[in-house]
């Protein structure tokens, strides 16, 4: 939800009448979008789940989904509520629970997994059982801690990378935080590498979260983050050949939440200011809310009415006007993602 309210200003020439006039504009929705999210890299251990919920061999597959898991409590993604996701053999979830069993990492197929698309490692994979190569793939899920925090975590283990591959290539866990809605990808390498099959003719996986075919935040590598390169919201990498080594974690935080209207504040010099033309006034915002999520935005008018005409710098609180006419100016102050 984006909230905005204005405070308004005027300056005329020569002589000013005394105005100051703040209104509230009615509320429009704005959804947080996927590239807003901030990506980062650390290192964690790998700890296997204890206890939880297990799928029976009987359930898992080559182009397999598994529908309607419980998460445990309410996880926000992208402004939307879920309680249950879906799990796909092929590396990906989907918080809207799709039917799909996608295995082609394409924008194309994205589209018929969103909204809420979480990939930890999505390729052409398969969890059944390849009798006698290792120990066999297994898919299993759990919710710890109380209530507030928890954490809900879903782990593939020893996944065969690709389809044809032996039994072990990699295992990987997703987590889902209460409350604070981070999302984290930790993985563990297997013994073996990954395997091209000789009738896969797209290897290759993708790791990023999205929230449609245009809204994406993924990964261009395996490595640490250098510098935020390392992911992208305008690429879509479908090729990594690699699996991240053990311990790396992949972490997506959410944008702060602004609550309600935000407090638009003062402008000082206040009221209506007189001056010449060719001179310039330096106005400043004071006493507005603080929230990454916030906006400042100024704007002038000739009639202090539509439209208006954005000027200045984007969310700088002093703006210096060079004065030609008179003229109204206003600060808009928007809660860019409001709960």
């Amino acid at each position: 939800m984006k909230r905005t309210v204005f405070l308004f200003e005027r300056v005329s020439i020569p002589v000013l009448l005394s105005l100051l006039i703040t209104l509230i504009l009615p509320n429009v929705a704005k959804a947080q979008p996927v590239s807003a999210y901030t990506a980062t890299a650390f290192s964690q251990a790998y700890t296997p789940i204890v206890g939880g919920t297990s799928f029976p061999q009987s359930s898992l597959g080559d182009d397999r989904t598994l529908q309607n898991i419980p998460i445990g409590f309410n996880f926000t993604f992208c402004s939307n509520t879920y309680s249950s996701l879906s799990a796909c053999s092929n590396g990906w979830l989907s918080l809207s629970n799709s039917n799909s069993v996608a295995y082609s990492n394409s924008l194309g197929s994205l589209a018929g997994l969103a909204p809420g698309v979480l990939m930890p490692l999505w390729d052409d994979m398969n969890d059944t059982d390849n009798v006698g190569t290792g120990t066999p793939p297994s898919v299993s899920y759990v919710t710890t801690g109380s209530v507030g925090s928890r954490v809900f975590t879903i782990q593939y283990d020893n996944m065969r990378w690709d389809y044809g591959s032996s039994n072990g290539v990699v295992s990987f866990q997703v987590k889902l935080y209460e409350n604070t809605n981070v999302i984290q990808y930790i993985y563990k390498q297997g013994a073996i590498l990954p395997f091209v099959s000789s009738t896969n003719a797209s290897f290759g996986a993708t790791i990023g979260i999205a929230n449609s075919s245009t809204d994406y935040k993924v990964r261009a590598n395996v490595g640490a983050l250098s510098g935020g390169t390392d992911v992208s919201s305008t690429v879509f990498t479908t090729n990594l050949s690699s699996a991240p080594t053990s311990n790396q974690v992949y972490q997506f935080t959410p944008p702060p939440n602004c609550l309600g209207f935000p407090t638009a504040g003062n402008i000082t010099p206040a009221g209506n200011t007189s001056t010449c033309p060719g001179s310039s006034i330096t106005y400043t915002l004071t006493g507005y809310s603080t929230n990454s999520s916030i906006q400042i935005q100024w704007q002038t008018s000739p009639t202090g009415a539509a439209p208006w005409t954005n000027v200045g710098t984007l969310n700088s609180p002093t703006f210096t006007l060079l004065v030609s006419q008179s003229v109204f100016v206003r600060a808009q102050v928007t809660c860019v993602f409001s709960g």
